[in-house]
C-alpha cells in the first residue's frame, strides 16, 4: 500500500496500536521476606486494533505513513506472567496471525519483557 524509494533507506518500522483487555488467573505465594509475595499469573490477552503506521528513515529524511496494512483487527494471545514484589517477567504468545489471510506472510508474536507494574 505504500510507495518508498529504498535508495538510502537505513531504517523501517511498522507500529500497531490494540486496545487489549486481560483475563487472567493469579496466584500468590506469601514467603519470609516481609510484606512482598511471589506471584505467578497466566491467562488469555484479547486486543481490537486501533491505528497503525510505518516510518521509514533515510539518511536525511524520514516519512510516516497511516495505513491498517492488512493487519488483523482483532488479536488473541496467551500470557504467562511470574513476579516479585515490583519485578515481573512475562510472556505473550499470539494465536491469531498478525496479518489478515492471504495479505502477509503467517506470522505468530512473541513478546518476552520485564514490567515494573506497581512503580
Amino acid at each position: 500500500p505504500v510507495n518508498f524509494d529504498p535508495v538510502g533507506l537505513e531504517k523501517s518500522k511498522l507500529h500497531a496500536t490494540y486496545l487489549t483487555a486481560p483475563l487472567m488467573l493469579e496466584i500468590q505465594i506469601p514467603l519470609r521476606m516481609g510484606s512482598s509475595r511471589l506471584y505467578i499469573a497466566g491467562g488469555i490477552i484479547g486486543g481490537l486494533h486501533l491505528s497503525s503506521h510505518t516510518k521509514f528513515k533515510y539518511k536525511k529524511d524520514k516519512d510516516k505513513f497511516k495505513s491498517n496494512y492488512y493487519l488483523n483487527p482483532f488479536k488473541y494471545e496467551l500470557t504467562g506472567r511470574l513476579g516479585f514484589g515490583d519485578f515481573c517477567i512475562f510472556a505473550n504468545y499470539s494465536l491469531s496471525t498478525l496479518f489478515e489471510d492471504g495479505k502477509g506472510p503467517e506470522l505468530y508474536p512473541l513478546m518476552i519483557g520485564v514490567s515494573f507494574p506497581n512503580i
